[in-house]
């Protein structure tokens, strides 16, 4: 999975680009959760580049959205195919 980040004016976007699965863990882990970490009020995911959503996928946007949470961050999921 590769993922580009891009700072707006209100939020970071994360473009995903390839399959959201088991493989998608390093990228969230070294990419993602440090943003959550850094205090990123609002991080907007563009899933419109992933063909393919596996439960472990879900499991990752599941633990991505509670550390936000915990944080008192927000995460936004855009442009999700069915």
């Amino acid at each position: 999975m590769q993922i580009d980040v891009l700072e707006e004016p209100d939020c970071r976007v994360a473009r995903l680009h390839g399959n959201l699965d088991e493989d998608a863990r390093e990228a969230f882990a070294s990419q993602l959760h440090p943003l959550i970490d850094a205090g990123t009020p609002v991080l907007l995911l563009d899933l419109a580049d992933c063909p393919r959503v596996t439960s472990s996928g879900i499991g990752q946007l599941v633990m991505l959205v509670s550390r936000a949470n915990t944080k008192g961050g927000r995460v936004i999921l855009a442009a999700m195919t069915p």
